[in-house]
C-alpha cells in the first residue's frame, strides 16, 4: 500500500512539474491567455486591427451573403431593393466563446448604389467549418 501511495504522489508531483515548466516556457502572450489575463476582461470583446486580413474580409462577405439568403427567404417585393453588395470592413472585434464571435462594422451598397453602414455578428466554430450569422443590423 506504501508503494502505491508513495507512486500516486511522485505521479502528481511530477505532473505539477510539468505543468509549471509548459507555463515558464510559452511566451508572454501565451502565458497571459493561459491564465486567462491578455489585457481586457475573459470573454469580452477584443479589437482586431487590421480589417483587411483576408479573414476578415471573407467574415464581411459572408455575413452580406447571409443577410441577402435571409431577404430572399422573405420574398416580399421591397426585400429585392434590400439586397446588398459588400464594400469594406470598417472596424473587427472577436470575442472567445464557443467559438469565436465577431463583430464587424461594414458598408455595404444596395441596389441603388447607396452605402450604409452595418453591424454583423458572426459566429465561427473553425473545427467545424461552421459559421453563423447571428445579427445583422443597420448602423
Amino acid at each position: 500500500m506504501k508503494n502505491k501511495t508513495s507512486s500516486f504522489f511522485l505521479l502528481l508531483l511530477l505532473l505539477a512539474l510539468f505543468s509549471v515548466a509548459a507555463l515558464s516556457a510559452a511566451d508572454g502572450s501565451t502565458r497571459k491567455a493561459a491564465l486567462g489575463g491578455g489585457g481586457g476582461r475573459l470573454g469580452g470583446w477584443k479589437p482586431i486591427g487590421d480589417t483587411s486580413d483576408p479573414h476578415v474580409l471573407d467574415l464581411g462577405k459572408f455575413a452580406v451573403s447571409e443577410h441577402n439568403k435571409l431577404q430572399a427567404a422573405g420574398a416580399s417585393s421591397s426585400s429585392s431593393s434590400s439586397m446588398l453588395s459588400f464594400v469594406r470592413v470598417v472596424k473587427a472585434e472577436s470575442q472567445v466563446v464557443s467559438g469565436v464571435n465577431y463583430r464587424l462594422v461594414l458598408e455595404a451598397k444596395d441596389r441603388g448604389g447607396r452605402a450604409r453602414t452595418y453591424e454583423a455578428v458572426v459566429l465561427e466554430k473553425a473545427w467545424l467549418s461552421s459559421r453563423k450569422l447571428t445579427s445583422f443590423k443597420p448602423l
